[in-house]
């Protein structure tokens, strides 16, 4: 937006020009965000070039997107397990890995390979508070309704 002086008509111009392919792609959601990365014009902060501006920064508009799979299939589940802990005496066996494939909430089956046991999975952690649904490539750590035989190496599907 910079090398055209922050010109609020080109901005909605080129926005326009935009929404029409995005149209053209199937109505695909459309975010465009007027940014001049050498000096960080609504990068991080708002812009007092920009005034004319009332939309989100860019990190504001990647801090809240959603992640999800595409085509989410739990059948699809991959999770290769990393590392197997007991944070607490009282706290069930934790299996944490990246998922590869596929997505993993609280009452999703699981199996186990090479062992082929089942289980339900009772606890997704993400890291992050906002999220119940584990989506690939996200790294996670789960617990099982039962106490399995599981180790590192192993696979859930």
């Amino acid at each position: 937006i910079d090398l055209v002086d922050f010109d609020k008509g080109r901005f909605a111009e080129v926005e326009r020009e935009l929404q029409q392919v995005a149209d053209r792609l199937g109505g695909l959601d459309l975010t465009v965000i007027p940014i001049a990365a050498k000096l960080g014009d609504n990068v991080v902060h708002r812009s007092q070039n920009t005034p004319w501006y009332d939309g989100p920064t860019l990190l504001e508009y990647l801090e809240g997107i959603e992640l999800s799979a595409p085509h989410a299939d739990p059948a699809n589940l991959r999770l290769a397990v990393q590392w197997v802990s007991r944070p607490t005496a009282e706290q069930r066996r934790r299996y944490t890995g990246r998922l590869s494939a596929g997505t993993l909430a609280v009452g999703d089956p699981v199996v186990s390979l090479p062992a082929g046991t089942r289980s339900i999975v009772t606890a997704v952690d993400t890291l992050d508070d906002d999220r119940s649904v584990g989506v690939a490539p996200l790294s996670v750590s789960i617990e099982l309704a039962d106490d399995i035989d599981v180790g590192r190496g192993d696979v859930f599907v």
